[in-house]
């Protein structure tokens, strides 16, 4: 009996033994990209090498992993799409924590990021490039996506080709923001969010915005995002306190967006005025100190979105901006009569609400019909206050100048666009707008109204090697009950050289009417609050034609070699000219016969997998005949921007600007001092921080500089104020319930049980 006992507790021992011999050991660690980033739905995976069974999972949001096996040697592994497979043999005694493991991108997919001809598609708008598919760009943000389209740099500012992109949509909606608060809006949005990035070089007549645009199309995925930006401009002579935030948010069939900014200024400026008279020898020199005080500006927009149905969609966006603005301005005058002192004191309030509303229909065929309803208001008070200081420095008044200028604008937009399979297009619709203003000046009064109605029409085709788009546009206008009528025509075609390489070439050709801005009629005297300059319409300032023809080469996706002409006959050109006081006025003529031509080269690419370059240079000469007399400008502008991608996530930019002479009016014309940007950037989580040094190479001997010439005389206006600046930006980005994300995880989660047979 004592015997059995003994056996039975012999065998209960090596029991226990045995159980706790077999208790599983944990194996944890997390999973990083090179950039110290923390990289989600890797598969994880442990290869028994005696037994050949696999125990895996995956990867969490912030990269971290943990799994159980027993004792034995193993072979583990991490792969994911986009990144070269980690693996590593390890023994499993005990409790084991592997650390931070790197994963490096995969060559492959880097390579095709870079080569991205079978992923753009040129057309006579521009190309469309489809990002949608490229796994490896799915982490990347949207400017670093931006950067890997053909012609595009988003480094300070957005260009294409070296020339700013004048519109940026996400989807259907335009984003209008500082190009600082647009950078940084658009790196909320990750790749998984991104299908396919539109870049318009040559917009249609039927484009309800014109200029060049970058159209973001993303993916109708619930979920959004929150940003948050605050920046501080440091300048003992120019203090620019800002910030910015917004938020973006999908739920079923709803979509809402907002956002807000605030700024504050307060700037000194100095100006060396030097005035030199041919006919007598005669000269005068004026120092003006201006300091300028912005009160906090605000800016507000808020936008609904509602897919009533897979074929339909509504949207409405409300926006308001307000700028107040006090400038003061002591101008010190030296001559042999002495020191004569004088002060201005400007005061502007301009407040801009604005309504959108958007609806779009899709037929089966996949053809659009789209309408718009836009009112745009505009409300400027300007108070400028004049006089001389005495000897004890009082301000004594002789001169008061009080403006207002009311703006009502509605414009009604049209548009049915229907596509012949990949190949042939037809745009049609039409335009109305509705403009009223009164401008007020003291006791005097400018009331303008116009009526504008434009139907248009536009045929495009993309054969094999060619293709080609014309296009009419009628305008019917009615301005202070005056009738005019004018039919606009547009040609340009393309010929595809090698349309996989990115080798085209277009020519096109174009007219259009320029009529005069109200700001050009309007005979009151209106303070220009950019250059401290009187403005005085012209009331008798008539419509004109121009002509535009433009050459351009495109050659892999990196090179473009550019030529323009324009002409015409009886245009509009301002002429400036100043009093006794040397005060500025600036008026408008409408028997000027310009002509102007330019040639640009660009070069675009990525180069070492790591640095963005982008170099243009463009040279112009331009002519300009007005009553016999005939000025010219020649001018040479380059521009040199590179983005370079540093370890620890890091970012690094330059950007230089240089500009001999730009024209500015008949007879009036600036050199712009070299201008160099340096920004260094570090993204921790979802946070960016970023610090800029503006403007480096500017000094008191290096400023702006505006030379009108009046024949026998000749005003000289010398910016001394240096303007480099330390700009300090911090932002949080803040995403959630991504679908992207969640079908990723999947994706990756799939895959690895179907390796473990679950």
């Amino acid at each position: 009996m004592m015997r059995a006992f003994l056996t039975i507790l012999l065998f209960f021992i090596i029991g226990i033994n045995s159980l706790f011999a077999q208790t599983p050991h944990r194996i944890t660690g997390r999973v990083i990209d090179k950039n110290n980033n923390a990289v989600e739905a890797v598969a994880v995976v442990l290869s028994n090498k005696e037994t050949n069974k696999i125990i895996g999972t995956t990867t969490s949001a912030d990269g971290s992993f943990a799994l159980k096996a027993l004792e034995g040697a193993y072979t583990f592994e991490l792969s994911l799409i986009g990144y070269e497979k980690y693996l590593l043999d390890i023994n499993v005694d005990k409790e084991l924590n592997l650390g931070d493991i790197v994963l490096k991108e995969d060559a492959l997919f880097l390579k095709e990021i870079k080569i991205t001809a079978n992923r753009v598609e040129y057309d006579m708008r521009g190309y469309e490039y489809r990002v949608g598919s490229i796994e490896a760009l799915k982490n990347k943000d949207l400017t670093e996506i931006l950067n890997t389209a053909p012609g595009v740099m988003a480094a300070n500012k957005i260009t294409l080709y070296g020339s700013p992109v004048v519109n940026v949509y996400i989807n259907r909606r335009k984003i209008v923001m500082t190009e600082e608060a647009l950078l940084e809006y658009l790196r909320t949005y990750k790749g998984a969010s991104i299908e396919k990035i539109v870049v318009i070089s040559e917009p249609d007549i039927s484009a309800r915005h014109s200029g060049i645009s970058i159209r973001i199309v993303t993916k109708k995925e619930e979920g959004g995002f929150f940003s948050a930006s605050v920046r501080d401009l440091l300048n003992k002579d120019n203090h620019v306190w800002g910030a910015n935030s917004n938020i973006d948010y999908r739920k079923g069939k709803l979509s809402f967006y907002a956002s807000g900014g605030y700024m504050n200024q307060n700037r000194k400026k100095v100006e060396i005025t030097n005035n030199d008279w041919k006919s007598i020898n005669k000269k005068l020199s004026d120092t003006t100190t201006e300091k300028t005080k912005i009160s906090p500006s605000v800016n507000a927009t808020l936008g609904l979105g509602y897919d009533i149905s897979k074929k339909d969609y509504l949207s409405a966006e409300l926006s308001f901006r307000e700028i107040d603005r006090d400038q003061n301005r002591d101008i010190i005058t030296e001559n042999e009569a002495g020191v004569a002192k004088r002060f201005k004191r400007y005061n502007t309030v301009a407040k801009d609400p604005a309504l959108s509303l958007m609806y779009v229909h899709t037929f089966k065929d996949a053809s659009e019909f789209t309408i718009t309803g836009d009112y745009v208001g505009s409300y400027k008070k300007n108070e400028i206050i004049g006089g001389n200081i005495n000897a004890v420095g009082a301000k004594e008044e002789d001169a008061i100048i009080k403006t207002e200028n009311n703006t009502s604008t509605f414009i009604g937009y049209a548009l049915y666009s229907k596509r012949f399979g990949q190949k042939q297009s037809i745009n049609a619709g039409m335009k109305y707008s509705y403009i009223t203003n009164e401008a007020i000046n003291n006791n005097s009064s400018f009331l303008y109204k116009e009526r504008l109605l434009s139907p248009f029409a536009s045929y495009s085709a993309n054969l094999k090697k060619f293709g080609f788009r014309v296009g009419l546009t009628g305008n019917w206008a009615n301005i202070d009950h005056y009738n005019y009528l004018d039919i606009v025509p547009a040609l340009s075609v393309n010929y595809y050289i090698n349309r996989k390489k990115g080798n085209l070439l277009s020519a096109g050709y174009s007219m259009a009417v320029h009529r005069p801005s109200i700001s050009q009629l309007n005979p009151n005297a209106v303070f220009s609050e950019k250059d401290i300059i009187v403005r005085i319409g012209n009331p008798n300032l008539k419509s004109y034609y121009g002509n535009n023809f433009s050459l351009a080469l495109k050659l892999l996706n990196s090179y473009s070699l550019s030529a323009n002409y324009r002409r015409a006959n009886d245009a509009i050109t301002s002429y400036i000219y100043t009093d006794e006081k040397g005060t500025l006025y600036q008026t408008y003529t409408n028997n000027a016969r310009n002509q102007a031509v330019s040639a640009g080269f660009n070069f675009n690419k990525t180069l070492f997998k790591k640095l963005d370059l982008n170099l243009s240079a463009t040279y112009a000469y331009s002519e300009s005949y007005v009553n016999g007399n005939t000025t010219r400008n020649n001018s040479f502008s380059c521009a040199f921007v590179a983005f370079v991608y540093l370890p620890k996530s890091f970012t690094f930019s330059a950007e230089m600007f240089a500009n001999s002479r730009k024209r500015i009016g008949h007879n009036a014309y600036k050199k712009e001092p070299v201008w160099l940007d340096l920004a260094l950037a570090k993204r921790v989580k979802r946070w960016n921080f970023k610090l800029m040094v503006s403007d480096l190479l500017n000094s008191y001997s290096r400023g702006e500089k505006m030379v009108i010439d009046m024949g026998d005389y000749i005003q000289t206006v010398s910016n001394r104020t240096p303007s480099r600046a330390y700009n300090i930006t911090v932002s949080y980005n803040f995403n959630w319930g991504k679908a992207g994300r969640g079908k990723r995880a999947q994706t990756q989660k799939s895959d690895m049980n179907s390796r473990i047979g679950e």
